[in-house]
């Protein structure tokens, strides 16, 4: 039996600015922590739960990211890593990667976001009951709200 593509769209073109002399060496997915880099453990939580298809819109050092990915021999997974522009915002990179995207339930995620979830359990509930989309955050307090 054939395995449905679960598909993951992981966001990693932007220039990471907030990072400061960091962003400037490295996209901010590359960063480590604990000796390994954001994108690593992004891909191996979303492995682990299933997600066989990751899509990663590419803009700033798109460069350092492939040869992460070619080092690890792409984690054993089809990952498909597009470049979507330097300058391009959210809905211009998902726009352009449209077509790669093969089936209509997706997983979209920052390339900054460090997790250690049941994806199963929640994307399973989604479908489950019919939502058109899910949001999940941590609590966040900003000036203008409180996610």
């Amino acid at each position: 039996m054939l395995k449905k593509n679960r598909t993951a769209v992981i966001l990693c073109g932007g220039k990471g600015t907030r990072l400061g002399i960091i962003g400037k060496k490295l996209p901010k997915t590359l960063v480590k922590l604990q000796g390994k880099e954001i994108l690593w453990y992004i891909i191996k939580i979303l492995k682990k739960n299933d997600f066989n298809h990751i899509i990663l819109p590419t803009g700033y050092k798109e460069k350092p990211i492939r040869k992460f990915l070619k080092s690890y021999n792409n984690f054993g997974i089809k990952i498909d890593c597009i470049y979507t522009g330097l300058n391009s915002n959210i809905g211009k990179r998902i726009s352009k990667i449209e077509k790669k995207i093969l089936n209509k339930e997706i997983l979209l995620l920052n390339g900054d976001a460090v997790f250690n979830l049941d994806l199963n359990r929640i994307f399973n509930n989604h479908q489950k009951k019919k939502f058109d989309v899910t949001f999940l955050s941590s609590e966040i307090t900003y000036p203008y709200g409180t996610i």
